[in-house]
């Protein structure tokens, strides 16, 4: 009878994971560095195996976060001596949250294919800002979860949203919460929102939740669950110095089924942002092409525009650019060679976008949304509303 290798590789990551943990109560960060490097090894052999594709990204998931912590630790190693003097206090946390303000000039028209969603997010706002009939509760401004495939405006949608609202934007990744100061993460965290709070109203984007609010496993260190838990708090509002703040979350994930269920309830908007429709497709077509001649028909930028992102056709857009300039400036290479000053002079050549570019151009991207990955998004959506 051949060996479960499924259970003997998952009994080699929890003798890792243990290992690793161990190691890393010492204290010794370059020793744990390299055992949570194992671990995550092992977790990636693991994944291998798994038997739904499900199954594989999940455990893909916890291969990428046991990754990222010995990453973590090893850049903390390296810079040890440096840090060991270093005792942030609650400013500079608020200085480090402070540098997360991003000044953003999207606007909703900019976006295609959302214009549903964008309505619904300005009728919460103005409802939340507007004067209430005395005695009647009405309710504020709700925190937001984006999900969807990757590349298709979530982040855009988030930008919009602050430049549009005359909010005070935060943009933060998963990464930029675990610190360079390990452990105290939690602390910046608290900084964060009192910064946000302190500006009066405020946007708090929080990009690839995923990697922070997952569902909790063995390879979850005691400072991911710290953070989870004041992020949690934060969302509660139970830190809520007064009851006027104006902060509103929103979080963006590619995987919202691997979210623990304690972080989505604290989110009261679940919006699916989908891969663009044939209308937003065009638009976006327009939009990266402004300005261009195009003698495409309609039908085929449909045809071949299909099923791709919005990044994906931004980028087929630069392709179709860069085709056409080739093939218009046959004297470009040998401008080039005479030096700066010649190409500086050079006025560049233009001409239409043809279905051969379309053509040309289509051949180098693949689309990373399966049809797989759809119906998990379909799926989960449809759990939400059951």
């Amino acid at each position: 009878m051949a060996p479960d290798l499924s259970r003997i590789q998952r009994s080699g990551l929890d003798a890792a994971i243990r290992h690793a943990t161990a190691v890393q109560q010492t204290g010794n960060r370059q020793a744990a560095a390299a055992a949570w490097e194992n671990a995550a090894t092992q977790a990636e052999n693991f994944a291998y195996s798994a038997s739904t594709e499900s199954e594989r990204c999940r455990r893909q998931q916890t291969a990428a976060k046991l990754k990222s912590l010995a990453g973590q630790l090893a850049t903390l190693s390296a810079t040890a001596a440096a840090n060991e003097s270093v005792n942030p206090s609650g400013d500079e946390f608020r200085q480090l949250a402070s540098q997360l303000v991003h000044r953003s000039t999207v606007r909703f028209q900019d976006i295609a294919g959302l214009a549903n969603t964008t309505n619904e997010i300005l009728q919460a706002y103005a409802q939340s800002q507007a004067i209430a009939p005395q005695d009647v509760a009405i309710p504020g401004m709700q925190n937001l979860l984006f999900y969807g495939p990757a590349g298709c405006g979530k982040t855009l949608l988030a930008a919009a949203v602050s430049n549009s609202l005359n909010t005070t934007f935060f943009c933060v990744k998963a990464s930029d919460l675990l610190s360079r100061y390990y452990g105290d993460s939690p602390k910046l965290v608290k900084a964060l929102y009192d910064e946000a709070r302190s500006r009066g109203s405020s946007a708090i984007f929080l990009d690839e939740v995923d990697g922070l609010a997952g569902s909790r496993g063995s390879g979850d260190s005691s400072a991911d669950r710290r953070l989870l838990t004041s992020l949690l708090t934060e969302l509660d509002g139970l830190a809520e110095k007064d009851g006027g703040s104006r902060v509103v979350t929103i979080a963006a994930t590619n995987r919202p089924w691997d979210l623990e269920e304690a972080f989505l309830s604290r989110f009261q908007q679940h919006i699916y942002i989908p891969l663009p429709d044939s209308d937003a497709r065009v638009h976006l077509v327009q939009l990266h092409l402004k300005g261009h001649q195009i003698s495409v028909q309609e039908s085929d930028l449909l045809r071949q525009t299909k099923g791709l992102s919005g990044r994906e056709i931004a980028h087929l857009c630069n392709l179709m650019i860069q085709s056409m300039l080739k093939e218009a400036n046959p004297e470009m290479i040998a401008v080039a060679q005479q030096g700066p000053e010649a190409i500086a002079g050079y006025t560049l050549k233009l001409a239409a976008i043809t279905p051969e570019h379309l053509r040309r151009s289509r051949v180098t991207i693949q689309p990373r949304t399966s049809s797989e990955s759809l119906e998990l998004f379909h799926r989960w959506a449809a759990q939400q509303t059951s």
